[in-house]
């Protein structure tokens, strides 16, 4: 891997990461401020802070993995070989008709 393509790299991790983290912030002031589900009692009281710090850290990372395959998947790839994402089955065999006989007893 190049030093350019890791530099692409690192820089598209840091980027989801922080699009991510401010995500994840506003998730919680908006979930904080609207009150869900009894939520601004349980995370602003003594012990709280640690629990949104807690809430925060995991929302940041979910959002910024998924803001990562966002910004992965929405690439532009020029080392594909085919065009588009399909490709048409080759069938190797023919197939074959079996002859099965009929049992005269009916099974239950």
């Amino acid at each position: 891997m190049s030093s350019h393509n890791k530099s692409e790299f690192l820089r598209l991790c840091m980027t989801s990461g922080v699009i991510g983290f401010v995500v994840a912030f506003l998730f919680n002031v908006v979930l904080v401020g609207f009150n869900v589900l009894g939520s601004a009692e349980l995370l602003t009281t003594f012990g709280g802070a640690a629990a949104l710090f807690v809430v925060w850290m995991l929302n940041g990372l979910a959002f910024s993995v998924l803001q990562f395959v966002i910004a992965v998947s929405g690439r532009d790839d020029d080392d594909d070989d085919h065009d588009g994402g399909h490709f048409a089955r080759e069938y190797l065999a023919e197939p074959v008709l079996i002859p099965i006989e009929k049992d005269q007893r009916r099974r239950r």
